[in-house]
């Protein structure tokens, strides 16, 4: 799927590349549960433990954020 967005040129956009906003699409969508690790990794050519350093620069959590995995963290 190719998808095209126009952004307005402001200074605080123009700022990043346009793998930027790749990227920071992609985590979202991992993030809303709509995509896996596996095609995140594959749509932008990651591996795993690269995947993992990524997402924390991108605001999100590299431990899932579940109900179950909070309990099982906060007992340690």
């Amino acid at each position: 799927m190719y998808i095209s967005i126009e952004l307005p040129d402001t200074p605080l956009l123009l700022q990043h590349q346009s793998t930027y906003y790749q990227r920071l699409l992609c985590f979202s969508l991992y993030h809303l549960q709509q995509i896996s690790e596996k095609e995140v990794c594959e749509m932008l050519h990651l591996t795993r433990r690269e995947f993992a350093d990524w997402l924390p620069k991108y605001g999100f959590s590299a431990m899932p954020e579940d109900a179950e995995t909070i309990t099982i963290e906060c007992q340690k």
